[in-house]
């Protein structure tokens, strides 16, 4: 009698992954991402070293136009918004010694609760591109990598090499590693198909 599938890791449906419901295995299936092993598969375009962080004053006083990793502290945060469609969530980030030395951080088509993650003296610490607007210093949708409010509560995430999935529409990215992560754990080790000759010939 052969193994149900659902017993089979390699062809699990992406809706046996955390976080994955029929709204985005849809959005999935449209790629060709249907199972554990498609996941799997998926190759990142990049990996994103996000290990080496600096403060805001230094940060703006490197070079613009790449990433960077920056760690400070919130001097605010609101909800914006502006007719029906345009809406962001944007936040101050000072230096914790030099107060007048401000990053502007935007997340676009955000939701207002995310605004609460942000309270007015948590450190935080982001990574993303860091663009210059006159006098402006601003990043766009940066990675959150750390939240430490000062109430004491720590947010933290354990990755410090992101990798970096091809777009695929109505799929946050940060899902969209976290589904490839578990689906990782989920399927195990599989076969890459070189001959282990070659394997062995090329090193």
């Amino acid at each position: 009698m052969p193994t149900p599938i659902s017993l089979v890791p390699n062809a699990a449906p992406v809706t046996s992954l955390p976080g994955i419901g029929p709204a985005l295995a849809a959005r999935l299936a449209e790629r060709g991402l249907t199972t554990g092993e498609d996941l799997v598969w998926l190759v990142p375009r990049r990996y994103d070293d996000v290990r080496t962080a600096v403060a805001v004053r230094a940060a703006l006083a490197g070079p613009t136009g790449e990433r960077a990793t920056v760690s400070g502290v919130v001097a605010g945060c609101r909800f914006v918004r502006l007719g029906r469609r345009r809406r962001w969530v944007e936040l101050h980030l000072a230096d914790a010694a030099e107060p007048a030395a401000i990053l502007v951080i935007r997340w676009f088509n955000a939701h207002g609760p995310m605004d609460r993650r942000f309270p007015v003296g948590a450190r935080v610490l982001v990574s993303g591109r860091l663009d210059r607007r006159g006098r402006t210093f601003a990043m766009a949708n940066p990675d959150v990598l750390a939240i430490h409010t000062p109430d004491g509560r720590s947010t933290e995430a354990p990755a410090r090499i992101i990798p970096r999935y091809p777009d695929i529409p109505g799929v946050p990215a940060a899902t969209l590693r976290k589904a490839c992560a578990a689906a990782a754990v989920q399927v195990g080790a599989i076969a890459d198909g070189v001959p282990a000759a070659i394997a062995a010939r090329r090193g």
